[in-house]
C-alpha cells in the first residue's frame, strides 16, 4: 500500500483508524483503513488501497464527534509552490462512520445532517 501523511486515531470504541494520502497509480486521494484488534490486521478494500474518504489532494486532519464519526477536513492544495502555501485553506469534507459489520465506510454531511 503506497500512502502518505497519514494520521492514527483511536475511536472510543478502541477502533484504530488511519487516515492518509494514497499515490497509488489510479488510487489517488484521501484514503481510510481501520484495525479492530489493536493493529494486528487493518481492514481495507484490497491490500493496495484504502477506503475512498474524498479524490482530494490527500491531507486530512479528522476528530472524533460525540456521536461516534469522524469529522474529516482537508487541506485544499499541496502547498509546494509559495502560491499554493499563501492560499492553503482547510475544507470541511465529510463525516465517516465505520459500518457496524465492519464493511467499509458510510459517508455523511459535515453538518451533522
Amino acid at each position: 500500500m503506497r500512502f502518505f501523511a497519514p494520521s492514527l486515531y483511536t475511536l472510543r470504541d478502541g477502533t484504530l483508524v488511519c487516515l492518509q494520502g494514497s499515490s497509488a497509480p489510479g488510487r489517488e486521494g484521501l484514503r481510510l483503513i481501520f484495525s479492530t484488534d489493536g493493529g494486528q490486521t487493518w481492514i481495507a478494500p484490497a491490500k493496495d488501497h484504502g477506503f475512498l474518504v474524498d479524490n482530494c489532494y490527500g491531507y486530512g486532519p479528522a476528530f472524533e464527534m460525540p456521536d461516534g464519526t469522524l469529522l474529516v477536513a482537508d487541506q485544499g492544495t499541496g502547498g509546494h509552490t509559495t502560491e499554493e502555501s499563501q492560499q492553503i485553506s482547510l475544507r470541511l469534507l465529510c463525516r465517516v462512520r465505520i459500518r457496524a459489520d465492519h464493511s467499509g465506510l458510510e459517508l455523511l454531511a459535515p453538518s451533522g445532517d
